[in-house]
């Protein structure tokens, strides 16, 4: 028997908190080694519709690193071009900034 991630996940879900719904689950864009466009890349190939950012960190993929972005640093572009790459997921959010 074949079970589709898409059932997986959303039957975990409502065994989880009881109805499914199909944005509750999403997915974080800490993918060490990854810049920021790839891991959202990553994340919408997976078919996540919910995707979390960090406002901290730079775009560009940095060994040991998660990728981010603080939104007071980035150009009008590169605003843009952040805005463009989150259209698609139905649900973005955001991780409250740390320090390590």
């Amino acid at each position: 028997m074949f079970l589709s991630r898409r059932s997986f996940l959303s039957g975990a879900a409502a065994t989880a908190w009881g109805a499914p719904s199909p944005w509750l689950l999403g997915a974080n864009t800490a993918v060490q080694g990854y810049g920021l466009y790839q891991a959202i890349d990553l994340i919408r190939q997976l078919d996540f519709p919910v995707i979390e950012n960090h406002p901290m960190g730079r775009p560009d993929p940095v060994p040991r690193n998660f990728p981010g972005f603080q939104f007071d640093q980035l150009d009008r572009a590169e605003k843009t071009k952040l805005r463009r790459a989150l259209r698609r997921f139905r649900r973005i959010t955001t991780q409250l900034p740390y320090t390590v």
